[in-house]
């Protein structure tokens, strides 16, 4: 008879634990930390949209300070393996109307640089074409976050140059914001 008291109370015991567990877990969420990711993923998607928004527009409307603002402290990549300019590089560039100005800004001026005799500026490939369509994409690269933005264009002097097409623009996630590492090759 003990025998029998002990394992009702052991497994009444048991129940109103389950019970209790059961009930309490309801009110949880089914996966907090995943739906703080999605939260933190889509804003950073946001914000990678936004600078890559910034760079379009402040080339097709020559906003220097809008690029170098833009820069990576890093500098910038112009190519696969291209220089890598640094912002004051840049910027002392596009007070001169030379070689980075050119590439983004000026087809005449940049077709006087050695290799680009037939190619056009980035503001030519994208004010000229006949469609843009923007997409991107975000990856981790070890502790480094990279943001991608591709520029497929279609008609205009894409086609005529044989231009890279689509056009990559490559950030990085650096002090809070995305900042321009690496130029498309044209």
């Amino acid at each position: 008879m003990k025998i029998d008291r002990v394992l009702q109370g052991a497994v009444v015991g048991f129940i109103s634990v389950s019970l209790a567990v059961a009930v309490a877990a309801q009110g949880w969420p089914t996966h907090p930390l995943f739906q703080g990711q999605q939260s933190r993923t889509r804003n950073l998607e946001a914000r990678l949209k936004k600078s890559g928004s910034v760079l379009i527009d402040s080339i097709l409307n020559e906003n220097l300070d809008g690029i170098a603002a833009l820069w990576s402290e890093s500098g910038v990549a112009v190519g696969i393996d291209g220089p890598v300019l640094s912002t004051s590089e840049i910027k002392a560039e596009f007070q001169t109307k030379s070689k980075s100005f050119c590439l983004f800004f000026n087809t005449d001026c940049l077709r006087t640089q050695a290799g680009f005799e037939k190619k056009y500026c980035y503001k030519d490939l994208l004010s000229k074409a006949e469609t843009r369509n923007v997409s991107y994409r975000m990856n981790r690269d070890g502790k480094s976050l990279i943001g991608e933005m591709r520029v497929d264009l279609k008609g205009g002097p894409i086609e005529m140059s044989r231009a890279a097409n689509p056009l990559e623009f490559d950030f990085l996630y650096e002090n809070g914001h995305w900042k321009l590492v690496s130029l498309p090759a044209i």
